[in-house]
């Protein structure tokens, strides 16, 4: 790992440093090594002191739990410029537990996945006890894996926290795709809502697990009594002209509320075999 451990220090007053979730970004440079790139910007008046960003890691999900990945130097910044900080992470390989590979029968699409239920799913992708180690790929566990990790991001810097929940994997258009993410739990209800052009296709989210099924009202889906630690699928029906797509789901808690956006990048030559309903 290339990011270096430092002691965090307070950010000069009149600076305000801040992060964006698009500014948080992250890929493979090989099989087992993320590199992660963070923009950092001063919307203060004064000049920022050095600090630290302070970085956690967790599986791909929303409201799931966060282990600590790095601690990152920032350096001093002119107020209205940004810097980009990197880091690297070792992404450790996941063995599958079950396959969700390419075609799946339609009417009983997810008999392996319930394995995942019994054995824990989140446990299965905890990373060991060491600093620099992502946890391990749901898409990896799902024999969906491509060439980068999928996961979330975690930020800390000065007052500012920021997560970035991502996948990216292989788009069969004009199929019936299916992507994957783990909802935490600690809430009684959810609402998730699409953010983009996948908003205006067919269609549907599903608790693998009990293979019940949720269908949007306006581009929302509700979910109540879901209990934790569920893996979810989302199948979409993209065109099938359509070569590339970048959506997002937006996950909110109720009650007390929070938020977090789990986004998906579909392509139809990525690596990796994708899933999608024959």
């Amino acid at each position: 790992m290339s990011g270096t451990l430092f002691p965090t220090r307070r950010v000069a007053s009149g600076a305000q440093l801040t992060v964006e979730r698009q500014g948080i970004r992250f890929w493979n440079v090989a099989t087992d090594r993320v590199h992660i790139a963070i923009e950092v910007r001063n919307e203060g008046t004064a000049r920022s002191r050095p600090t630290t960003a302070r970085l956690r890691g967790a599986p791909l999900g929303a409201f799931v739990d966060w282990t600590p990945l790095a601690a990152v130097r920032v350096p001093a910044i002119e107020p209205g410029s940004s810097m980009v900080v990197e880091t690297e992470a070792r992404s450790p390989v996941t063995r599958p537990v079950a396959d969700l590979s390419g075609r799946l029968p339609k009417d009983r699409p997810w008999p392996t996945a319930r394995l995942l239920e019994a054995k824990g799913l989140l446990k299965l992708l905890q990373p060991p006890a060491e600093p620099g180690v992502l946890p391990g790929d749901l898409m990896g566990l799902l024999s969906l894996r491509g060439f980068h990790w999928a996961g979330n991001i975690d930020v800390h810097v000065g007052d500012t926290a920021v997560e970035r929940h991502q996948a990216c994997t292989r788009l069969h258009p004009g199929r019936v795709n299916m992507t994957y993410f783990t909802l935490g739990g600690g809430a009684q209800a959810y609402t998730l809502r699409l953010e983009g052009e996948a908003a205006g296709w067919e269609n549907a989210l599903y608790d693998v697990a009990h293979n019940r099924r949720y269908d949007a009202a306006d581009g929302v889906f509700t979910l109540e009594d879901v209990g934790t630690n569920r893996l979810l699928a989302y199948a979409c029906k993209p065109p099938l002209e359509l070569e590339h797509t970048k959506f997002g789901i937006q996950v909110e808690r109720q009650p007390g509320g929070g938020q977090a956006v789990v986004e998906f990048d579909l392509d139809a030559v990525a690596t990796g075999p994708g899933s999608f309903l024959g």
